[in-house]
């Protein structure tokens, strides 16, 4: 017997659509009609039509405008609709349906070509869905969602066009992305961000079941996709075929399934966020590690290659059965230098080309995926921080003179750190100075035993070596013996000028500059970071000011700032262009830094302005 149909239902078949509803774990309601594909999820029918609906009906005015056509419809006391063989779409039984598809596989699992996205499968459907699709389709629009004909006007602009401009944007900020750092990120991160724009281009494609749309989307996914078998973070739940948004819930980290593929982008966002705050920039955590930098990163990046290039093949496709056997025929100390290229990696990071970087890095972490699992590489991890810095594990040298036991007063210890400290790098400077020095540090206000302007860099260098010194290994009696064979500065590299890092290159193309930041939160952290390493008058606007954001366009179009700064990721496109139109219009550089980052800056400014003026 069927059950009673509610105003919902009641109004939704006037207007052309039928509801289809399948019980499992929970309820999915399926609404179809002219063309469209809208599916809800709840715990009851209720619910699960009543989130369908709300995708259907997502701004403010869509919604009054339908709560007003179920109350007239709900006044009306409308009759049940009589059910025909041919159209019964309200059924008391859950109609006989497909077992909803499986689970994507692991995240470990590398991608598989013949499950990726495509426009023909997402647009096919079952000859049942087609059938009540098509039941509705030459069905009139009722007069009780009629509406006035400006509003219509300004609804109609909300269709295929602004989707299209929609995935022009997201095409736009992967394919920057790419080109910008996206190689930088640690592999859980890099998963993250892969399954933000996946699950933002599908969610599209749902709402708008359309074959350009589907064909944009596939190529997008398809694209990502590559991407993935080069970088290889792991497997993207969105880049399957039979993906649906619970098939997220895993790489989310979540104990509840999201409901659509717009929640999966946003919440894939929120936990990048999230990891990049706890851990450090682009995910890793040994940040403070790889201070000192190599003095010429190009060309330990040069001998890491020719090493991976040796052992793996040449850099290409990483095809796992190709590398499981190539890894077969290593020796012991072959798979040594692999895990000392890992370590040089770390400690490249940010001084080479990022592409480059993310590519061996990724060779890296598909051979140990070809292995599954069997060798692993502790560099390979984001949350690894080594016992030293990256410079005292991997480079040969000799220790240097320590300091004097006659400096262990504050003004012999002073001196001796003006003259001879102050030429040493932070590697060097911790084994040059005993722990009686370093307690002796400790216990001192840096800011007057060591004041004036030019002695910052050294105050900088003694305050990191006081963090992360641990008193129990600082108290270890073999601490000397070890120290004695620890890597330091090479040896060559003292004979060879120092490659500036791109922060040095950057900084002299923008000093001086009043720079506008464009972001969705304050943030005085980043503001001084920004400030200080490129010497900028830094004014910040969040993008929930409105008033004062369309102020700040203005000013940027007459010409008040040198340069703007649109801290994407954290910002919707349309304040983006709005940003972009004013600093065209002014002749200003726009630059995009993801989640405004430092480094993402710098590369912006190398890439946009390489050949500027260095200020304005």
């Amino acid at each position: 017997m069927s059950a009673m149909p509610s105003a919902e239902e009641i109004l939704l078949t006037r207007s052309g659509y039928g509801c289809r509803y399948t019980d499992a774990a929970w309820v999915e309601c399926g609404v179809f009609g002219h063309g469209e594909v809208w599916l809800g999820r709840g715990l009851n029918r209720d619910a699960a039509l009543e989130n369908a609906l709300a995708q259907m009906f997502p701004s403010v005015v869509a919604r009054q405008l339908w709560v007003a056509a179920r109350q007239r419809c709900a006044e009306e006391a409308v009759a049940p609709v009589e059910e025909t063989p041919e159209e019964a779409v309200f059924v008391a039984e859950a109609p006989e349906s497909p077992e909803p598809p499986e689970s994507p596989e692991s995240p470990e699992s590398p991608p598989d070509d013949d499950d990726t996205f495509t426009p023909a499968r997402v647009l096919s459907r079952g000859p049942e869905t087609r059938s009540v699709a098509e039941a509705g389709a030459d069905r009139p629009m009722p007069a009780a969602l009629s509406i006035a004909p400006d509003l219509q006007a300004g609804l109609e602009r909300v269709g295929p066009e602004s989707v299209h401009a929609t995935l022009d944007a997201l095409t736009a900020e992967i394919t920057e992305a790419f080109a910008l750092d996206f190689g930088l990120y640690a592999a859980d991160c890099m998963t993250l961000q892969l399954l933000a724009w996946a699950a933002a281009a599908r969610d599209l494609c749902d709402r708008f079941p359309e074959p350009a749309v589907a064909k944009r989307v596939a190529g997008i996914i398809s694209r990502l996709a590559q991407a993935g078998r080069t970088w290889w973070p792991g497997a993207v739940p969105a880049f399957r075929m039979d993906a649906v948004p619970a098939s997220a819930q895993y790489a989310l980290g979540r104990s509840s399934a999201p409901l659509d593929w717009h929640e999966v982008a946003t919440l894939a966002e929120e936990r990048l966020e999230g990891l990049i705050a706890r851990r450090g920039d682009y995910g890793w955590s040994d940040e403070s590690a790889c201070d000192p930098p190599p003095r010429c990163p190009s060309s330990r990046f040069g001998d890491v290659r020719a090493t991976l290039d040796r052992m793996l093949g040449t850099a290409g496709k990483n095809d796992l059965p190709t590398l499981r056997l190539r890894f077969q025929s290593l020796s012991v100390s072959d798979k040594g230098e692999l895990c000392r290229a890992a370590q040089v990696l770390r400690w490249l990071r940010g001084t080479v080309d990022p592409t480059e970087w993310g590519t061996a890095m990724g060779r890296l972490r598909a051979t140990v995926a070809a292995v599954d699992g069997t060798w692993k590489l502790a560099a390979l991890e984001p949350e690894h921080q080594p016992p030293r810095t990256w410079a005292e594990m991997i480079v040969p040298a000799s220790r240097p003179a320590a300091a004097p036991a006659s400096a262990l007063g504050l003004e012999p210890l002073r001196t001796w750190l003006v003259g001879v400290g102050s030429t040493l790098e932070l590697s060097a400077l911790r084994l040059a100075l005993g722990s009686g020095h370093r307690e002796l540090l400790a216990s001192t206000a840096l800011d007057t035993l060591l004041a004036g302007s030019q002695h910052a860099s050294l105050r900088r260098r003694v305050r990191k070596l006081l963090k992360a010194e641990d008193p129990e290994v600082l108290a270890s009696p073999d601490e000397d013996s070890a120290a004695a064979q620890l890597p330091l500065v090479d040896a060559e590299d003292t004979n060879t000028p120092r490659e500036p890092t791109p922060f040095e290159r950057a900084r002299p193309l923008v000093a001086g500059r009043r720079a506008l930041v464009v972001s969705n939160r304050e943030d005085p952290p980043l503001q001084e970071a920004l400030s200080s390493r490129f010497d900028l008058e830094i004014e910040w606007v969040s993008v929930d000011q409105t008033r004062l954001l369309a102020s700040r366009a203005e000013r940027v179009r007459s010409g008040a700032y040198g340069l703007v700064i649109l801290v994407t990721g954290f910002m919707s496109h349309s304040h983006e262009h709005t940003m972009r139109e004013a600093a065209s219009a002014a002749g200003v550089k726009a630059l995009r830094a993801a989640h405004g980052r430092p480094l993402a800056v710098a590369l912006a400014i190398l890439r946009d302005m390489g050949g500027a003026a260095t200020a304005s």
